[in-house]
């Protein structure tokens, strides 16, 4: 599981870059909800990362878990949502676009 979420990371990142026309997507995580998922999921990496806490470890496994837990949704829901987006990636910049605007907010 959290293998998964190492390398649907780098299709996020690779999603800023690119951009396709599509219609409204139907994914089992509201969009403004997986925008705050993902807000938090970035901001739990760069603590986990800022206290050199392994990829792998059970900890920050643990705290992406409980974020997902938070907001109600299951690791396969996220899954789910995250490859629906990836196949739609006009909405996928639009999702990472509000995504680093909430990150920006949140640091200044």
């Amino acid at each position: 599981p959290y293998r998964k979420w190492e390398e649907d990371w780098k299709l996020f990142v690779f999603s800023l870059f690119c951009s396709c026309s599509s219609e409204s997507l139907e994914t089992p995580i509201p969009e403004e909800t997986f925008v705050n998922i993902l807000t938090d999921l970035y901001l739990v990496d760069g603590a986990c990362q800022s206290r050199n806490v392994a990829a792998g470890d059970t900890l920050k496994q643990k705290l992406f878990n409980s974020v997902l837990s938070h907001y109600g949704f299951s690791q396969t829901d996220f899954d789910s949502t995250l490859t629906i987006y990836s196949q739609n990636l006009k909405e996928f910049n639009d999702v990472n676009e509000q995504v680093l605007f909430n990150i920006e907010q949140k640091i200044k």
